[in-house]
């Protein structure tokens, strides 16, 4: 069913679930025509971002109050589906973009003042991985390189991993003004994102731009200035992993109807590739994975939307099966994609879209929220806890 979607504070018209869907399914196609562009670039072009802006997508992410939409998380993550059926890479740094917007939430309001006060369209990216920084009176200081930032190119802030001795792990938003973006993206897939390494020197982050990572992970989290907000009381690392995992569920249904048009063809004798039945077993198998799959992670989205909405609480045992599930389901589409790959030999070029979508769903499995001994280990130690 359609999510109908409250009226923006901005007076701007609010599109339902299915309005945003049929709008991304429309800018996919545009975006497989551009896409041996992105990925010669190695980024995605400037007027791909200025369709997201156009068609509102970045509004999905964004509270009322800075121009955004009040809307359950759902229509983000079929956006990223939409999107990456056309072009993985775009999907990708929409996604990422989009997860920043609501990691933002987690700051205290002088950060969204700082980030949207003066631009509510500026959008963030990020680097986590810690690097040890210094503690200094109102602040800290950091310096160093930080690899993998996707969409960094159109960024106008950063989110950085920063680790301090008396702190621990903080999220440091830095302005991208005070950070040198180097040209190092060279990759096997996801080609498209511009995922660059960010260099800063001596930057010093006030104190009202430090939040804990922890508090990424936090429970259900209670706003008493905007109680009624999703951006400002959701658990903001549940719907994180979705916009990920969302690539890989929109390359895979893109390569299930690749392999069904492709069954079809002429092959050996002039019959179609899917006459022989070791072929058809092997489709049906790899379609069922991707179609089950995308349901169930549609659902474990519009499951944590309803639970936001009637408060029901979120127990760390959820949170843990929530990444143990998201991760599962990313593995078992590669898996489906690369089966799919076995029909015909022609994957093997690479200008063939096939081969593309391999690579972009190997890439894509590889990120930390997919990583199996992340997601996969601290369920079960939680399960012999006995919690």
């Amino acid at each position: 069913m359609p999510t109908s979607i409250p009226a923006s504070s901005g007076g701007d018209a609010v599109p339902t679930e299915a309005q945003v869907v049929a709008e991304a399914a429309k800018l996919a196609a545009k975006l497989e025509v551009q896409q041996p562009e992105t990925q010669a670039s190695r980024s995605v072009l400037p007027e791909t971002i200025q369709d997201f802006r156009d068609a509102g997508f970045f509004k999905i992410v964004r509270p009322p109050r800075w121009g955004g939409y009040q809307v359950p998380h759902i229509l983000c993550a079929r956006v990223v589906e939409e999107l990456a059926q056309g072009c993985p890479s775009s999907g990708w740094v929409y996604g990422v973009l989009s997860t920043h917007s609501m990691f933002l939430s987690g700051y205290p309001e002088q950060a969204h003042s700082d980030v949207w006060g003066d631009n509510p369209e500026a959008l963030i990216c990020s680097s986590f991985t810690p690097k040890p920084c210094r503690d200094v009176e109102g602040g800290m200081v950091i310096s160093g390189a930080w690899p993998f930032s996707s969409g960094c190119e159109y960024a106008d802030w950063a989110m950085i991993g920063a680790l301090s001795m008396s702190r621990g792990v903080q999220l440091a938003l830095v302005p991208m003004s005070e950070i040198e973006i180097i040209d190092d993206w060279h990759v096997m897939g996801l080609r498209g994102t511009g995922s660059r390494t960010l260099r800063i020197r001596e930057a010093f982050v006030p104190e009202h731009r430090l939040i804990p990572y922890s508090k990424l992970s936090c429970g259900d989290r209670v706003s008493e200035r905007y109680p009624d907000s999703f951006w400002d009381t959701h658990a903001i690392d549940m719907f994180g992993g979705f916009n990920f995992s969302c690539v890989a569920s929109g390359i895979a249904r893109k390569a299930l109807a690749l392999a069904s048009e492709l069954i079809r063809t002429p092959g050996s004798f002039g019959l179609p590739r899917g006459n022989q039945e070791t072929v058809q077993m092997r489709f049906s198998e790899a379609a069922a994975d991707i179609e089950m799959t995308v349901d169930a992670m549609q659902e474990s989205c519009r499951r944590f939307d309803r639970m936001w909405k009637e408060r029901e609480p979120l127990t760390e045992m959820m949170r843990l099966r929530h990444r143990r599930n998201i991760c599962v389901m990313v593995w078992r589409l590669r898996n489906a994609v690369e089966k799919l790959s076995g029909f015909h030999n022609s994957w093997v070029y690479d200008a063939t879209p096939m081969q593309r979508l391999i690579r972009d769903i190997m890439v894509a499995s590889a990120h930390r929220s997919s990583n199996p001994e992340d997601c996969m280990l601290p369920y079960a130690k939680a399960v012999v806890a006995g919690q």
